[in-house]
């Protein structure tokens, strides 16, 4: 079987498939931002992509929009959407009732694409979670004729206990006194407290589909790389009338890997193709009704609406979503949320669109967008699969794009910069030259300037550490060496780690490039303000540099052990507060 992967730039949409963005509402009346590839269901089918909760939803989310590419271009315009209390929709992760709510969303949005495509008949493609939400959806009544369950499981608490076994594995990457090792509810940054937890953990497919009737319906179940299906799910599907069919699943491991690097299998993503089609049979497509809006009230007193933005005239397609306070007023400064890292334009854990609405709510309002290769933004992903190709120097050309959209759409004659990892680093760039830009928060910059020889000279001090850490430490717990050997033997290993590192680095910790970029965030009329957690690397070179004392650098704020992109509760609820009153201006310390 063919292995490889298909990046979404090698799945384009064909002629008069474009991406169409906006709103719908559920039953009781919350947005959800959709997006729809595609136009009317000539083939007499349309598709649905139901996605997975948290971690799984950003790593899926450039995966999914290919596979969503993909599917338009064979001729089944798609929709994937945000669930409530996520992504961008409306809502926040205490919305209480969210499973009942999500499954309630997947019946509104099967609704809408009828309404948007004229299709025949619809599939619901559910991926992790969202494939037991979609099977109830499909039990419930929703106006769905199939499904694709990816992965074909019939009990939610299976996803559950992966969610406890990811929180065991996080909770030995940070840990500080500001954390006080109660469960504060979230699960790689994301919520998901107990009520969530047991809501999902009570969902049963196979007992609902058992007891359920199913006739007419269609169903692929898949496995995950070529693990089998839930073989009592599949059974009770069948007792309860559906045609079902098998599929190893390969490539959800890779679809879930870190951002930049997960990828849609081809030869899968085929698969869910040619099962869309058979289902649609190329019927005829029926009447068409514009549906989705291009604005939402998201919240109390804020507006939210996409729109997609140009780098250049010959430059990629960018994506962007205003948040703006409600009534239009006039503000004097805009704020600009840039990605972290390969993150879409959400932010780690959600944090831009919390940041995004509470400096709404304060009158202030921003954008939050795409660059090329990543969210929503077009281009070729797999120039972002390597650090180095997140510190291109094409994406802080095309930040500056951003802020002359921000300025201009909003009107106002200064701009607020947000980004972390390499977000960060464009942010510093754009900041460092712009006039308009007066406020700049960085948050855990790894790099300013790219540098390889500083990257293996940082891998080469961890893995020494590590290897100290894995055994000396060990042994010494286990009393297999004596504490005066294992200082002995610690001295030893730093000694050649430190060795290493300067041998493969130049005399200076920060290069002169990047040094430079720093210097420049002191110029008159910016305040900078860098966001730093316990053991990033680029603080300590740039405190072994003293270019944080000087008397212009920019100001610093320390936020312990809360991990590179901020899980804990705790320091995203600090982070929001710090940097909402930077970028509004209020100097009080926060």
């Amino acid at each position: 079987m063919n292995t490889d992967t298909v990046p979404s730039h090698s799945a384009p949409e064909a002629p008069g498939s474009a991406t169409r963005h906006g709103y719908f509402t559920t039953s009781n009346g919350v947005p959800l931002l959709g997006h729809l590839h595609g136009g009317t269901a000539e083939r007499g089918v349309a598709a649905l992509i139901v996605a997975p909760f948290g971690w799984e939803d950003v790593c899926s989310y450039r995966p999914r929009r290919a596979l969503a590419r993909r599917l338009a271009a064979e001729g089944i315009p798609t929709l994937r959407f945000d669930a409530p209390g996520a992504g961008d929709s409306a809502g926040d992760a205490s919305l209480p009732g969210r499973v009942d709510a999500w499954i309630d969303a997947v019946a509104r949005a099967a609704q809408v694409l009828r309404d948007e495509t004229g299709c025949a008949r619809a599939v619901a493609v559910g991926i992790g979670p969202g494939a037991v939400v979609a099977g109830h959806a499909l039990l419930a009544g929703a106006l769905l004729d199939a499904a694709v369950l990816w992965p074909a499981v019939g009990r939610g608490r299976q996803f559950v206990r992966e969610m406890a076994a990811l929180r065991r594995l996080e909770r030995q990457e940070y840990a500080s006194e500001a954390d006080d090792g109660e469960d504060d509810g979230t699960v790689a940054g994301f919520l998901a407290d107990a009520a969530f937890r047991d809501a999902l953990s009570a969902l049963d497919l196979a007992d609902a589909a058992g007891s359920g009737s199913l006739a007419g319906a269609r169903v692929l179940a898949m496995g995950r790389d070529g693990i089998a299906p839930d073989a009592r799910l599949v059974d009770a599907l069948r007792g309860g009338g559906a045609s079902v069919e098998t599929d190893g699943g390969a490539g959800y491991g890779a679809m879930m890997a870190d951002p930049q690097a997960a990828r849609i299998h081809g030869d899968t993503s085929a698969r869910i193709a040619g099962f869309c089609l058979d289902v649609g049979q190329d019927l005829p497509a029926g009447d068409v009704t514009a549906v989705l809006q291009p604005t939402a009230r998201v919240a109390d007193g804020v507006d939210e609406h996409p729109v997609e933005l140009r780098a250049a005239d010959d430059g990629p397609t960018l994506f962007g979503l205003w948040c703006r306070p409600a009534g239009g007023a006039a503000a004097d400064r805009v704020a600009v949320f840039l990605n972290a890292g390969s993150v879409r334009h959400i932010g780690p854990n959600r944090l831009w669109v919390e940041m995004a609405r509470d400096l709404a709510r304060r009158g202030i309002p921003s954008l939050r967008a795409d660059l090329s290769g990543i969210g929503d933004g077009d281009g070729d992903e797999d120039l972002r699969t390597q650090e180095a190709g997140l510190h291109d120097p094409s994406l802080v050309v095309e930040a500056r794009h951003v802020v002359d959209a921000a300025l201009a759409g909003s009107g106002a004659a200064r701009a607020g910069l947000v980004g972390l990892c390499s977000g960060a680093a464009w942010s510093a760039h754009v900041a460092a030259d712009d006039m308009r830009v007066d406020r700049a928060v960085m948050i855990n910059p790894r790099y300013i300037v790219w540098d390889q020889d500083v990257a293996d000279a940082r891998e080469t001090a961890s893995a020494s550490t590590s290897v100290l850490r894995r055994s000396a430490w060990r042994k010494l717990a286990e009393g297999r060496v004596t504490p005066r050997r294992a200082a002995a033997v610690a001295h030893a290993m730093l000694t050649r780690a430190v060795g290493a590192a300067t041998r493969r680095r130049s005399s200076r910790d920060v290069p002169p490039a990047a040094a430079d970029v720093v210097r420049r965030l002191g110029r008159p009329g910016l305040r900078a303000l860098f966001v730093f957690t316990a053991g990033e690397p680029l603080l300590e070179e740039l405190e072994a540099d003293r270019l944080l004392a000087r008397r212009d650098a920019p100001d610093v704020v320390r936020l312990e052990d809360a991990g590179h992109t901020l899980r804990p509760r705790w320091a995203q609820e600090r982070a929001i507060e710090i940097v909402s009153r930077h970028v509004a201006g209020d100097d009080r310390p926060a």
